[in-house]
């Protein structure tokens, strides 16, 4: 308020007197409006109904906006879930047994673990389908138990010899491999359950020719090659070695050694050894790659979710957590035909070991029985 030269306050102006100069003003002709401090005009009938019309229609337009776009990233969305559908789809179709009656008996002999982090046995079946040179073309000529530590993470693996003789039913005695013949992965399910005395929850059958892609896919792998040889015009020598997919496929097929099948045996889990030890140290982003490449050297009872879920529960496990071995065994040519024996205690003692989570074979175990192909020596 303005003060008086003589200090007293000047007098406050009537609610009249304020009203009368205002209506003078307006009488005048003046064009005074009152405004609000944003300079949009109060007290004018027509701005305040152009605004309210224009506040409508901008949220209107707002509103088809949001509209629109959260009906654009439903369709990609969808789009997109049903892009993954088929390719899961399509995995699934490549992965999976495609002979549902087959796939059914295999099933109805496998047991389910009963929690996520139960261990629990994977029956690995290996062949070798462009190897014309092997009379076991495309059956199974490589065995072997996988005893999967989900909690751990821990993984051992027990090969048992293609040869090794068994008692099968109506079949009487036969090699353990002939049981993929007569009954297919069933019949190699219950043979394997039968001699080692475990309960299998999946079965994988791997093609070696399949191998191949996948090593190349990792870059190579590197395996220490046990017994030098030469295949195809290759050399390979004894002691370490950085193999591509090609190589790779010859090291998994050669058998010209003094031990034959045994130390193609070896060779074959040195190779999955190496390859195993390459997918779970990739990076988790690389693994639906590596499930594609699986995928394509793989027939198993397992979705492909569930195959990139065990990949994840692995990924990162340390080397030293991966531990191999053979069942113990000799040479027990009968009736004309070349059979394996199992040895015991020796074969006994393994299996509980393995059943145990430890390393199948004893780092003290005697000097007479070989820790990598399982022979025993006369």
């Amino acid at each position: 308020m303005a003060l008086h030269s003589s200090g007293q306050r000047e007098p406050r102006r009537s609610r009249s007197a304020t009203s009368t100069d205002s209506s003078t003003n307006t009488a005048s002709g003046s064009s005074t409006v009152p405004f609000s401090r944003f300079g949009t005009a109060l007290d004018s009938p027509t701005a305040s109904s152009d605004d309210s019309a224009g506040k409508k229609r901008s949220w209107s337009t707002r509103k088809k906006l949001v509209v629109s776009l959260a009906a654009a990233l439903t369709a990609m969305v969808a789009i997109i879930a049903i892009a993954v559908a088929l390719y899961v789809s399509n995995l699934d179709n490549t992965i999976r047994i495609d002979d549902q009656e087959r796939l059914n008996a295999l099933e109805s002999v496998l047991t389910t673990p009963a929690t996520n982090n139960e261990p629990y046995y994977v029956l690995l079946l290996g062949s070798d389908s462009r190897d014309a040179a092997d009379s076991y073309a495309g059956l199974s000529d490589t065995i072997m138990i996988v005893r999967v530590d989900p909690g751990t993470p821990q993984l051992s693996v027990l090969s048992i010899p293609r040869d090794t003789e068994i008692s099968y039913g109506d079949y009487g005695n036969i090699k353990i491999n002939a049981a993929f013949t007569y009954e297919q992965e069933a019949g190699a399910v219950k043979a394997v359950q039968q001699l080692c005395g475990v309960q299998l929850a999946h079965f994988v059958e791997i093609d070696f020719t399949g191998v191949e892609t996948l090593v190349d896919r990792l870059g190579g792998v590197d395996v220490t090659v046990p017994v030098a040889f030469e295949l195809d015009g290759l050399v390979f020598n004894e002691g370490p070695q950085h193999l591509d997919g090609h190589q790779a496929l010859l090291f998994s097929r050669a058998r010209s050694f003094p031990l034959g099948d045994f130390q193609r045996v070896v060779d074959q889990r040195l190779l999955l050894q190496a390859v195993a030890k390459k997918v779970l140290a990739a990076p988790k982003g690389e693994l639906p790659a590596l499930v594609q490449s699986l995928a394509d050297c793989v027939h198993t009872d397992v979705t492909v979710g569930e195959a990139a879920g065990l990949l994840n529960q692995l990924s990162g496990m340390p080397p030293e957590n991966l531990h191999m071995g053979t069942i113990p065994t000799t040479t027990n040519g009968h009736d004309g035909v070349s059979y394996v024996a199992i040895v015991e205690p020796e074969f006994s003692q393994v299996m509980e070991r393995f059943r145990s989570g430890l390393p199948p074979i004893d780092p003290a175990a005697p000097p007479d029985v070989s820790s990598q192909t399982g022979v025993v020596m006369p």
